[in-house]
């Protein structure tokens, strides 16, 4: 398939970018937010902040999914010591319902992965 016109290509691609943009491949930032592709939707777009705000709704996402892994990890922790599979010191769970040690080790353990 060829492209013809800039009108045309503009019609076909519409508010995306193409695949062999510079900014994809641009030195000078490398692993830089600017190069997602829906940021640079956005901008082309004309959208003034969007990028943003999608930059921040990433941001959070990650947060979430690192407190949910640490959540889940720190409770199958538990429940690992508690089955005697893991050392029994990580059965303490304080007053407040939290497997303290646990959550120390995953948290630990975290940046590793």
């Amino acid at each position: 398939m060829t492209l013809g016109s800039s009108a045309e290509v503009k019609e076909q691609v519409g508010l995306l970018s193409l695949s062999s943009a510079s900014r994809y491949s641009s030195t000078k930032c490398e692993p830089c937010a600017g190069t997602s592709p829906f940021v640079i939707m956005a901008e082309r777009a004309g959208l003034v902040g969007l990028d943003s705000f999608l930059n921040i709704v990433i941001c959070i996402s990650v947060l979430s999914i690192g407190l949910s892994c640490v959540y889940g990890g720190s409770r199958v922790l538990t429940a690992l010591a508690e089955t005697g599979y893991a050392p029994k010191c990580f059965t303490y769970v304080d007053k407040s319902g939290r497997p303290l040690y646990s959550v120390m080790v995953v948290l630990a353990f975290g940046p590793i992965a």
